[in-house]
């Protein structure tokens, strides 16, 4: 979410917008001293109490969903509250106010780290040391609700909320109700509800107000359109053309900060070229960013690059249809007094800039969707068939397994009546998508490069699904065009060149050890390193369609730079992986890992890690004459040590 150019231009830095401000290599942090001076100051409090704050630490939008969702329970049920944006958090929302209630909505993202949006808290959370501190937080009351990926990095699952939960304890403030784990490798809305189910009986014992107000059903919902109007944290205004001298730029850049997550740098697209043959059915992008003008803006080998895609325009016009208004009707929002939300986009823009940049119109479908649509069903009948599906969590699976999103829903009750103003607080905001960059920064200093794997099927509900920001890189982007771009740091990084490492991936996983490759030939040829052995396990379909950098890996190899063993998957009757070619080389691997103290990286889909980490026990197990429990361990010991790194997706 971004706030509007003009907020942005007169508003002074909070700690978090310092922590980001200062988060690119070329700025120096600021000092502890200084950053307690800005944080212990003295700040009248606010007019108006508040019983509950609910901050949210969001990367991808999830949780700001979440914590957006428990801020109109809680005032449904007469519980005064406020949303808060971690990046928007000052002390004095915390300190000195013990009659309230916190409830941290927090992600994990990247190695287990905090999301983007909550760096300055964190930072203020580990600067607060001195016994006078724990005073402060004694009379604090909280409450945790942690977002993850269970089956997808199991080691670093919850880690950012467990953090919070940890930290808050030990300054003293007391927790009122167990942690809550939210699993997006399954079902996360129930793990929600759930959780919910626990914190508001304890929200009302602390609330005196709340004794006095009547059903107050912790699943009760909104069931009117009027009642709907005063839950929402914006206020829209749809203007007349005429009346507006300048329309606001889409993701506007500000040269003078620096360049994140909240200010990405329009890159110019240098180079897109196909990977695969044309033998292939499928589509994979050999892309490069120009930064050579960015202010300021660097990465290391390893880093990720967050890009804002833009929706298809088939997608944006069937929306706008959807809601009877044309493309250029010009709206305006301001945020509530009662909340601490960013704005969500820079207005006043047109539903059309809308629609194309800040709306994901292709989102996974929510339980929570179908909820926020229930006040706009105009017709009785439509109104009970959608209240019996939203009971029903089975068909609920069914439609979110099908791949629907917002428009088949609307589509299908054609008595939905959402006011543009509803449909952009139910839209999720569109987030940015991240890739792991395919160059070294070493070599190729003032470019990024990129490869993109094409993601298009027609879903189980018989619709074009298309990856919004692959389809936005691979087909809708041109030569000359500017792409919204920024570095989100990693932790998947090279050891000493003398190291020896062994990459394994498959596809599109093959990006990130491009660029290790290239970072250790740089410096052997240019800074005369002795480079240890570097080993790469790669796997695609076919040799001759889909082996991505074939000429370049190749020659790596013939000058001595590289060893690669191969797996095509689809060459034979019988499929053949990564971890079938680590189980047929399991001695070189053993002796790799334990006799030479080789770092394993992992990068590619969740299953195939799932495979190799599997291969890898076996490896151990079997070279090692290890039980299968040691073997694991041992495995887990490498993952601890950070011999062990995994980048997976999808």
């Amino acid at each position: 979410m971004f706030r509007s150019a003009k907020r942005r231009a007169h508003q002074l830095l909070t700690p978090p917008r310092l922590a980001n401000a200062h988060s690119s290599r070329h700025l120096a942090p600021p000092t502890l001293q200084q950053q307690q001076q800005r944080w212990y100051r003295a700040v009248p409090p606010a007019a108006a109490p508040v019983n509950l704050n609910v901050m949210f630490g969001s990367q991808t939008g999830t949780a700001m969903g979440f914590a957006q969702q428990l801020g109109k329970m809680a005032r449904k049920k007469s519980i005064k509250a406020r949303v808060v944006d971690l990046e928007e958090f000052e002390p004095a929302d915390m300190l000195g106010k013990p009659s309230e209630v916190y409830v941290f909505v927090q992600a994990t993202f990247g190695q287990g780290e905090g999301t983007d949006n909550a760096k300055g808290f964190f930072e203020w959370l580990k600067a607060n040391e001195r016994e006078d501190d724990k005073s402060r937080f004694s009379p604090l009351r909280f409450a945790v609700f942690g977002l993850g990926m269970s089956q997808t990095y199991p080691a670093r699952y919850q880690a950012a909320a467990k953090w919070v939960e940890k930290r808050m304890l030990e300054l003293g403030a007391q927790e009122i109700v167990e942690r809550g784990e939210g699993d997006d490798n399954g079902d996360i809305e129930t793990n929600f509800e759930e959780w919910v189910d626990k914190l508001f009986p304890k929200l009302q014992e602390l609330d005196d107000t709340s004794s006095a107000s009547e059903n107050k059903d912790v699943g009760a919902r909104t069931t009117t359109a009027a009642a709907v109007e005063e839950e929402k944290l914006f206020s829209l205004k749809v203007l007349p053309r005429t009346d507006v001298k300048q329309l606001a730029a889409s993701r506007p850049f500000d040269p003078t900060r620096a360049v994140d997550i909240r200010n990405p740098y329009p890159a110019p697209l240098l180079t897109k070229v196909e990977l695969h043959t044309q033998t292939s059915t499928r589509s994979c992008k050999h892309i490069e960013l120009d930064i050579s003008n960015a202010p300021n803006m660097r990465y290391m080998t390893g880093d990720y690059l967050g890009v804002f895609p833009r929706n298809h325009p088939e997608l944006v016009t069937q929306y706008a249809e959807r809601l009877g208004l044309p493309l250029d009707t010009v709206m305006d929002f301001n945020v509530k007094p009662d909340t601490k939300v960013t704005l969500p986009f820079a207005t006043p823009c047109t539903l059309g800039t809308y629609l194309a940049h800040y709306a994901d119109l292709s989102a996974p479908l929510k339980k929570a969707h179908l909820s926020s649509l229930l006040p706009f069903v105009a017709r009785p009948a439509e109104k009970e068939q959608l209240e019996s599906v939203i009971a029903d969590n089975e068909v609920v699976k069914r439609m979110v397994d099908e791949e629907q999103i917002l428009l088949d829903v609307m589509n299908r009750y054609a008595s939905i009546d959402v006011p543009l103003g509803g449909f952009v607080e139910l839209a999720p905001p569109l987030q940015p998508r991240y890739y792991s960059i395919s160059s070294s920064d070493r070599v190729h200093p003032q470019h990024i490069h990129l490869t993109v794997g094409l993601t298009q099927h027609k879903t189980r509900a018989d619709r074009l699904h298309r990856g919004v920001c692959s389809d936005y890189l691979c087909n809708r982007v041109e030569v000359g065009d500017r792409v919204p771009i920024f570095v989100k740091n990693s932790l998947f990084k090279l050891p000493d060149s003398s190291h020896p490492i062994v990459m394994i991936a498959a596809g599109t996983g093959l990006a990130p050890f491009r660029a290790f490759v290239q970072d250790r030939t740089y410096l052997h040829d240019h800074e005369g390193k002795m480079l240890g052995g570097t080993v790469l396990y790669f796997g695609c379909y076919h040799q001759d369609q889909d082996f991505l950098y074939r000429d370049e890996l190749a020659k790596e190899i013939d000058r001595g730079n590289l060893q690669l063993v191969t797996a095509f998957s689809h060459a034979q009757e019988e499929r053949v992986f990564v971890q079938h070619k680590l189980m047929q080389n399991a001695d070189r691997i053993w002796h790799l890992i334990h006799h030479e103290d080789a770092n394993l990286y992992v990068c590619g889909a969740t299953q195939m890690a799932m495979g190799v980490e599997d291969a890898l026990v076996s490896i151990v197990e079997k070279c090692g004459k290890m039980e299968r429990p040691l073997a694991e361990q041992y495995i887990r010991t490498l993952k601890e040590k950070n011999h062990y790194q995994e980048d997976k997706f999808g």
